[in-house]
């Protein structure tokens, strides 16, 4: 007979490491939204995951029982019937193996704790292992399906963009193409940054960028023409521009070795007449 409630509640438990690591490799700022909300939510992958972490340490536990260095009573039977929820096939029998089991259980409840918490600990460790180790070496990069982020990580942050670029090495610019009116009637701004991160929503959309060195375009009358510049953005570290208010946006990736000069304020886009207009799709981009 199975006591399927107890034996919900037993899987559950033995799932939770398996969430645990995947937290621990999905903590980073800009990586956790890759994470489900709830961890039951993904629970066959939190199976998945728990079951290394729970072979290796009942291997560690048998070999510290043979080493005598623990003494506990617990065998295969009893972890068996404990997961599998069969305490007797029929009869009355049912009762006495659940309390056997349940009894066995608790005069261990001391080694039970305790390996359940070190293999919690295990867990987050080797979560926050495995994260170093593929973010240092961009192992992320080339088994996108198995080690990959949420996409923000390659688009925004341009890691893997470049051939022969590390991520360390990659700087991104961005310009973004808003409805904020400028100088001239039917020109909208644009926001020029370097790419300093970056947040989502729950649902994992794309919420704020932040930029440094910013920037917003500006026309200047000159002889009774306006000619395109930019308008550095003081004071402030960063500048947040809001995807809500993106109608366009152009992303460049740029090495360290060869960036966009910071120091560019001038852009060579032809300059427009006072009265002339246009439509905010029709409008050019400065060019990196």
């Amino acid at each position: 007979m199975t006591n399927v409630a107890f034996t919900s509640l037993v899987i559950l438990v033995l799932a939770f490491p398996g969430y645990v690591f995947l937290a621990s490799y999905f903590s980073n700022e800009f990586t956790r939204q890759v994470l489900a909300r709830s961890w039951t939510d993904d629970l066959a992958k939190a199976i998945i995951f728990s079951l290394p972490f729970h072979i290796v340490g009942i291997f560690i536990v048998e070999w510290l029982q043979h080493s005598k260095w623990i003494h506990h009573t617990l065998n295969f039977e009893i972890a068996f019937r404990v997961v599998a929820g069969e305490f007797s096939n029929t009869g009355p029998d049912y009762t006495q193996y659940f309390s056997q089991a349940l009894g066995r259980l608790y005069q261990n409840w001391q080694y039970v704790f305790f390996y359940y918490v070190a293999l919690l600990f295990a867990a987050w460790g080797f979560g926050h292992l495995c994260r170093h180790v593929v973010w240092e070496n961009e192992l992320d990069v080339r088994f996108p399906r198995t080690l990959g982020f949420t996409p923000w990580v390659y688009s925004i942050l341009g890691r893997g963009q470049l051939e022969g670029v590390p991520a360390r090495k990659t700087i991104v610019w961005v310009d973004a193409l808003t409805d904020e009116p400028t100088e001239v009637a039917g020109k909208t701004r644009i926001y020029r940054g370097l790419v300093a991160g970056f947040t989502t929503d729950e649902k994992g959309s794309l919420r704020d960028l932040f930029v440094t060195a910013a920037r917003r375009s500006k026309f200047k009358e000159v002889d009774g023409k306006y000619e395109f510049s930019w308008q550095r953005i003081n004071p402030g570290d960063y500048f947040l521009i809001r995807y809500s208010e993106i109608k366009n946006l152009n992303i460049t990736y740029r090495s360290v070795d060869d960036p966009t000069p910071a120091d560019e304020e001038v852009s060579p886009v032809a300059a427009v007449q006072p009265s002339e207009t246009s439509a905010p799709a029709d409008q050019t981009s400065p060019t990196s």
